[in-house]
């Protein structure tokens, strides 16, 4: 795997919105990664229904038939379309459900909710947000439990890893 994952981001959204529109069905020339940090929204990629919700996600290759249903419910969502290096190879399913851990959520909360800007700086950091990212998830990936039970207590003990854990609060 390069260690380098994203060659380019054409797009980039960290926004809160009130209601929101739908996509139009097409296929998508980029790969689209994209989750939800509040609230939920449903997609669809190749005709499966997806409904995302706090912390799922969602990474659609390109070629993929995307759409988005519109809705009237308040949804904080981030975004990424990019395009990847010629060597970088993805294993991630269409879906992953929880998978947006508190270095992820922690990372995306410091920059500025908004759209990608032309500056040059600006999408350099997006780019290695973006990289951070699935690499991150790549690791979490390798602690995989089909238990969601268990999944659920990973979660918990890493977000609250500088706390005093015991038996009792994980259960």
């Amino acid at each position: 795997m390069h260690h380098y994952l994203v060659k380019d981001i054409s797009h980039y959204c960290n926004v809160t919105l009130l209601k929101y529109g739908a996509l139009t069905e097409r296929p998508i020339p980029f790969y689209d990664f994209s989750f939800i940090l509040d609230g939920s929204m449903t997609y669809y990629a190749d005709g499966v229904k997806i409904l995302l919700k706090k912390n799922d996600a969602i990474f659609l290759p390109p070629g993929t038939i995307r759409t988005r249903e519109a809705a009237e419910n308040t949804v904080h969502f981030v975004s990424f379309n990019f395009t990847a290096m010629e060597d970088a190879f993805f294993s991630f399913p269409l879906y992953m459900p929880n998978c947006i851990n508190a270095n992820i959520r922690k990372l995306v909360s410091l920059y500025p909710p908004s759209h990608l800007s032309s500056f040059y700086y600006t999408k350099e950091k997006c780019i290695n947000m973006l990289n951070y990212i699935l690499l991150e998830l790549a690791e979490a990936s390798k602690l995989t439990c089909n238990n969601e039970h268990v999944m659920k207590i990973l979660h918990y003990i890493e977000e609250h890893i500088t706390e005093n854990l015991t038996l009792q609060t994980i259960s």
